[in-house]
């Protein structure tokens, strides 16, 4: 379930703070130069950032309660959200993506964001060799919706070398406007 929350965190805002002031100084010692247009409904990168004023927060929250990851496979976790981006500048997004699974053995978990299902950010986790436990996964990312006509899809994805399981799984999303 999609649950609106109008409080902004702290680390995220610092967050898109740190990534405008890093785009204000790679712009400051990098000449102008033309970005392509992005395909339809893809993903923009992000060059230069205006200050943003957080417009709305959904989180997705559950238990898979033990359910499959199969191995090398990038699966769903959670309920996708929907979001029809109306504004020309596009919308900014800050993901907060934490997934608890089992822990099998020599292991290289990841755990993703993607956007109209293609991925954005899909860093792998540490290494795992334990044997037994839990492992909690976390990750932040940030992306840009372009205007679209349609709705953008934006979910988690889990991936494993080896077949695992889902337990606990939380996704944040925090869509922006320009000031």
């Amino acid at each position: 379930m999609l649950v609106l929350d109008p409080s902004p965190r702290r680390t995220l805002v610092a967050l898109i703070g740190t990534v405008a002031l890093l785009g204000a100084a790679r712009a400051a010692t990098e000449p102008e130069a033309a970005v392509p247009a992005p395909a339809d409904r893809a993903v923009a990168p992000q060059a230069k950032l205006a200050p943003l004023k957080a417009l709305k927060t959904y989180v997705d929250s559950g238990t898979a309660a033990g359910a499959a990851l199969p191995a090398f496979t990038y699966l769903p976790v959670g309920t996708p959200l929907e979001y029809l981006c109306s504004a020309a500048a596009g919308c900014p997004v800050v993901a907060t993506l934490e997934l608890q699974i089992k822990q099998v053995g020599v292991n290289a978990p990841a755990l993703c964001l993607y956007v109209d299902d293609a991925p954005v950010s899909c860093p792998t986790n540490d290494q795992l060799s334990a044997t037994t436990g839990f492992k909690v996964m976390s990750h932040h990312a940030f992306t840009v919706l372009p205007l679209a006509d349609l709705p953008h899809k934006l979910e988690m994805r889990a991936y494993s070398q080896l077949t695992t399981q889902i337990y606990r799984y939380q996704a944040e999303y925090q869509v922006f406007v320009a000031k």
